[in-house]
Parts: structure tokens; sequence; C-alpha cells
């Protein structure tokens, strides 16, 4: 890998999503505005980057060095790492005071308020989580990394973030009822579906629209904190949030979300404009 000096035409680089269906309809989607390289492993060592040139990380973390050739960045490699360490995360929003799910310690785990969910560090689409109901339960519960606190909640949503600004809002629903009581775990698996919520879908609610906005803003801060770069970055990613009558609590963070054919044309117009700047610097 070397820069580039003399080329004067923008490349956009693309790596992540070769074995997601979003990743991969993202890439499409891109590519038909665009000319972008997927970069493949065999290529990487050849590859020759000009400064000005747009990297787009996809929930991949492959290939960090390819950072530091680039300018531009969609998702740097390092705040898709920060990312992923989910119970380190938590803790960052909790000393924080953003009302989150709490990580218990091994002395709250000698006296718990059942019940518990046990996770793993590493997880997607909630499958990793183990509900903790007794005793019985927490001492079985070998596979997980750390014990939360169950939030009980009435709804959940998923707020879209890209550099600061609350782009997309979803929540979750679920075709069927749930017995009054349950806990619940709300992912692919048990039947839960996203719904996108329009600016119309909250015209008799403005107060809540307003409490997400400023509550996603809050998590930014946050993120913004601890991913700083000398470079011109975008950071796009989802966030989980689940609200009961004590306001809405931050569950986890996704720098590579499932994204809907609706949310695809949302990410694709942002990821545009990240481009079309980039195109506008190299020219000035």
């Amino acid at each position: 890998m070397k820069y580039c000096k003399r080329r004067q035409i923008i490349m956009v680089y693309f790596i992540g999503g070769s074995s997601t269906e979003t990743g991969i309809n993202l890439y499409n989607k891109l590519n038909e505005r665009y000319p972008i390289h997927k970069i493949q492993e065999h290529e990487v060592s050849r590859l020759h980057f000009h400064p000005q040139d747009v990297l787009i990380r996809y929930g991949s973390r492959f290939y960090p060095e390819l950072d530091q050739y680039c300018h531009h960045i969609v998702n740097p490699v390092s705040f898709i790492s920060w990312s992923r360490k989910k119970d380190q995360l938590l803790q960052t929003m909790e000393a924080h005071r953003i009302q989150c799910s709490h990580i218990l310690t091994h002395e709250e785990l000698r006296h718990p308020r059942f019940p518990l969910l046990g996770r793993r560090r590493i997880h997607s689409r909630a499958r990793d989580i183990q509900i903790i109901r007794n005793t019985q339960d927490l001492r079985r519960a070998r596979r997980c990394h750390y014990f939360v606190q169950y939030i009980p909640n009435h709804q959940e949503y998923r707020l879209h973030i890209i550099n600061g600004d609350l782009v997309r809002i979803q929540k979750k629903f679920l075709p069927h009822q749930q017995s009054p009581g349950e806990v619940i775990i709300r992912n692919y698996d048990t039947g839960w579906r996203f719904e996108d919520l329009s600016r119309e879908s909250f015209r008799h609610n403005i107060s809540k629209l307003k409490q997400l906005v400023l509550f996603s803003k809050s998590i930014h801060s946050v993120v913004t904190k601890y991913n700083t770069s000398s470079k011109h970055t975008m950071k796009m990613y989802a966030v989980d949030v689940v609200e009961n009558s004590h306001g809405l609590h931050f569950l986890e963070t996704n720098a590579g979300p499932y994204l809907s054919p609706n949310g695809i044309r949302n990410y694709v117009r942002q990821i545009s404009f990240f481009i079309e700047q980039a195109m506008t610097d190299e020219s000035e």
C-alpha cells in the first residue's frame, strides 16, 4: 500500500458487508451513483491511495491499516471497535449519567434482583441473551460474560444517527400479542420487526420526538468524546433504546445495522453528501 501523489481523481473504497444482505445492498446502491471499489483481500497490498480518497466501512474492521491512507472515512475502524465492546460501552454511558442497562458487579450478583439478562461481549440480533429468573439460571449461565438488570419497558426504538443528526427513527412491533408481565426479548428470532416512524407519526406527540432527539444528542456527545480524529470522518450508527415510566434507556450501538430498502436509501443519501464534500475539498 502506498500514497499515489499524482492521481487527481478521487477513488471511493468500500469494506464490509460481503456476507450480509444489508452490506451487499448498500454497496450496490452506492455503486449506482459512483464507481465504488470493493476491496478484496488479495489486492490490499497493491492498492495505491491518494490522501483525498474516501473509505467506507460498513461494520467491518478488516484491514485497519487502510485508515491511515485516507483522509475521508465513513466509520473509522477505531469507532467500530469501540462500539462493539458492549459491556464497556454501557459502563461509559452510565459514567456519563445516561440511563442504561446496569452491569452487575460481583458483589451485586451475590444478592441479585431477578430477572437479569446474561450477555456476551460480542453479539448481534440479541441472540446471545439468556433470561436469568433465579439462582439456578444464574449458576447455569456459564457462557455469559456479564449480567445486566432487566429493564421493564413498554417500547423499544432504534435511532439512526449520522454525525450527530437523528436521521431515522424506528420502533419494534410484534404481529401477535404477548402475555402480560412476560419478560420481553425483542429480537428477530422471537418475531419482532422494525417499522419506520415519520415526523407525521409524532404529529400528536411532538414532545416524544423532542425527547428522542435530545437523547440521541446526549449519546452522540459521548461517542464524539471518545472518538476524536484529525481526519474528516462520518460516524453513522444505530442506537437501540427502550422506554418505560422512567424515560429512555440506552441498550447498545451498532455500526453495521440491518437496513430495509428505505433505510438503504437513507444511508446512501447521507454517504453521497459525504462523498460530494470530499470531491469539493479536492477541487478547492
